[in-house]
């Protein structure tokens, strides 16, 4: 029987955010790259790039900690990068851990928001239960550790693998392209069955039951849950410094430091509009994965329920009251070093004045 696992495996280039790496600017330059660089490790072996248009249709950018990496989504339907990989046992050992096979067939296929790499063997029967989640594990270690340099990626958007191991069943009654749940338990990994017709590829099962976007999606929403976390991060930071501040003694040392805390203040406030908006984006992707596939009775759909979950959630909107908080107390504290200031300042002014009409005067 064909089994298979599911992850995010893809292929870019390092960037600071900002300008986009020369190296994407031609597809066909990136597509030869890529090649290149599969062709370059001994184990890897039959590279095709299938149905791959000479265009992009998007620029997916996916966020790490300390720096951004483009990915390159080409145009086409069916778009898809193919190959052979072979990783003995003892290789195996020292990347991760033991996989059920040594021989893996590997396809990486585009959605429209992001790759999914689809990772795949066959597996006897009478053998026992197969691991393939556990194979996707192993080739993203493999080829991060093959083809990653300075400037070059290839890295993966958790969960890689998916936490399901699938295999691939044939129907001998016209039943269609549907995935049935065969899981004994709901802990662990579940186990799915993609059902098609006799004599199906699982590449053409794949793109019948409309995998490629539900994947696709659902990857682009674990993109997104991991900017919405890292926003969670940066208001929690800024509400604890904001809290924690000492109230500095006189005037000048008080000015200083609501300096400081305007700084706080706003970066408060942008993190919250960002978590509004990345939320915003996970209603928007949830809606169209949704409608691309009949999710609502797909075993893949509680799958899908952080993100709902996490969509739902409005409560680091209310950090923007800590920030309220903190800016009025300094406006008033400003209001009130400015009327000592002016004070000061009138005073000696008028004393200054009255001394020089007295001079004046005096003189006249």
């Amino acid at each position: 029987m064909k089994v298979f696992g599911i992850g995010c495996i893809y292929f870019g280039y390092k960037f600071d955010g900002e300008q986009i790496p020369p190296e994407i600017e031609n597809f066909n330059v990136f597509c030869t790259d890529v090649k290149d660089r599969l062709e370059t490790v001994e184990s890897i072996s039959g590279v095709t790039f299938n149905d791959i248009d000479t265009e992009y249709g998007n620029v997916a950018v996916v966020d790490e900690f300390d720096y951004q990496v483009a990915t390159p989504i080409p145009h086409g339907a069916r778009a898809r990068i193919s190959f052979d990989v072979y990783i003995p046992f003892r290789v195996q050992e020292t990347t991760i851990r033991l996989c059920d096979v040594e021989h893996l067939h590997v396809d990486i296929v585009y959605g429209y928001e992001l790759p999914v790499a689809i990772v795949s063997y066959d597996w006897p029967d009478e053998e026992g239960d197969a691991t393939p989640s556990m194979a996707v594990a192993l080739v993203r270690k493999f080829l991060d550790k093959r083809l990653s340099d300075d400037s070059f990626k290839c890295d993966c958007i958790g969960p890689s693998p998916f936490h399901a191991n699938f295999t691939i069943s044939e129907s001998s009654l016209d039943e269609g392209y549907f995935l049935r749940d065969r899981s004994d338990s709901t802990r662990g990994y579940s186990d799915i069955e993609l059902v098609c017709p006799s004599g199906s590829s699982l590449i053409g099962a794949f793109y019948a039951a409309n995998l490629d976007d539900v994947f696709s999606s659902f990857y682009h929403l674990s993109d997104l849950r991991g900017r919405t976390i890292r926003s969670h991060t940066e208001i929690t930071a800024d509400a604890t410094m904001l809290l924690s501040a000492k109230n500095d003694e006189g005037p000048l040392s008080r000015f200083r430091s609501m300096r400081t805390q305007r700084k706080t203040i706003d970066s408060i406030n942008s993190a919250v509009f960002k978590e509004m908006l990345f939320r915003m984006d996970i209603e928007s992707a949830l809606s169209e994965a949704a409608r691309s596939s009949n999710l609502a009775q797909s075993p893949l759909n509680p799958f899908f329920d952080e993100y709902r979950t996490l969509f739902a959630e409005n409560r680091w909107g209310k950090f923007s009251e800590v920030a309220k908080f903190f800016e009025e107390r300094n406006q008033k504290a400003l209001s009130n070093i400015t009327a000592v200031f002016a004070g000061v300042v009138g005073g000696v002014l008028g004393s200054v004045i009255g001394s020089l009409a007295t001079y004046i005067l005096t003189k006249a």
